[in-house]
């Protein structure tokens, strides 16, 4: 005698094709979003190709994706530009090198701007050189906030010498500094005022306690401290933050030469 009871596996994929398929758009983006479409990839796909570009962009940002490489290369392709935009800030997308790589040349500078500035293509050094050397200043201030700098002191120094003032005031800015003393040294001697003045005031130059090599590393680096120095940058708004940086007090009180 034939058993027509569904299992619970054949019962769930029905229940998610029943949503994926829900006329109500919210119900579409909620299940898009769901951490459980990595067990149904059938379900991932039809929400890929959803007519509502709002429920394809909530599949865009999930983790998911880190499992479901056929669906994030559909995202990749995507005709709507905030789709591929949120895509490009996905963690997940650091599975996909290649994809990443293609993304990097997308056509819209949105969508370069959001990949580079995600922290988790840390391992994809290729992708954030080719950030660098993109053509829309926007894409490389992206890129100089990135946390993933702290492991590229060559692609550092590239950007601390852009031409675009805005780039490297928002390097100077970037926490990643601390493990990029001679990076730190370049921007202090900016020759623009503001990009000065975003270092001087970065907390990250000394005293994080996540971040205990740091005393080490401005120990070697009493240049730092003469270059910004209160008694020795010409202006004024740069001594006033700097004096202001409680993260600099130990090193203001070290002896230099």
């Amino acid at each position: 005698m034939k058993n027509n009871r569904t299992t619970a596996p054949e019962a769930a994929v029905a229940a998610a094709e029943a949503e994926a398929r829900d006329p109500e758009r919210e119900v579409r983006r909620g299940l898009a979003g769901s951490a459980a479409l990595a067990e149904f990839p059938e379900v991932a796909m039809l929400l890929a190709n959803d007519p509502d570009p709002w429920v394809r962009q909530g599949l865009a940002g999930n983790l998911a994706l880190a499992r479901l490489p056929v669906v994030a290369a559909v995202l990749a392709c995507d005709p709507i530009m905030w789709v591929r935009q949120v895509l490009t800030t996905n963690a997940a997308l650091a599975s996909y090198p290649e994809l990443a790589a293609a993304l990097a040349h997308d056509r819209n500078s949105y969508v370069r701007q959001g990949l580079a500035g995600n922290p988790a293509l840390a391992g994809l050094p290729e992708v954030l050189a080719a950030e660098a050397r993109d053509p829309d200043p926007y894409v490389r201030r992206a890129l100089a906030r990135n946390a993933a700098l702290a492991g590229y002191s060559e692609l550092a120094e590239v950007l601390s010498a852009d031409p675009d003032p805005y780039v490297r005031r928002a390097l100077a800015r970037n926490a990643a500094l601390a493990r990029l003393p001679a990076v730190v040294l370049a921007l202090a001697r900016d020759e623009v005022l503001w990009v000065r003045v975003a270092l001087a005031g970065n907390p990250a130059l000394a005293g994080n306690p996540a971040l205990p090599e740091l005393p080490a590393a401005l120990a070697r680096l009493p240049e730092l401290v003469v270059v910004l120095a209160e008694a020795r940058d010409p202006i004024m708004w740069v001594r006033q933050v700097l004096a202001t940086n409680a993260a600099l007090a130990h090193a203001r009180r070290a002896p230099h030469p």
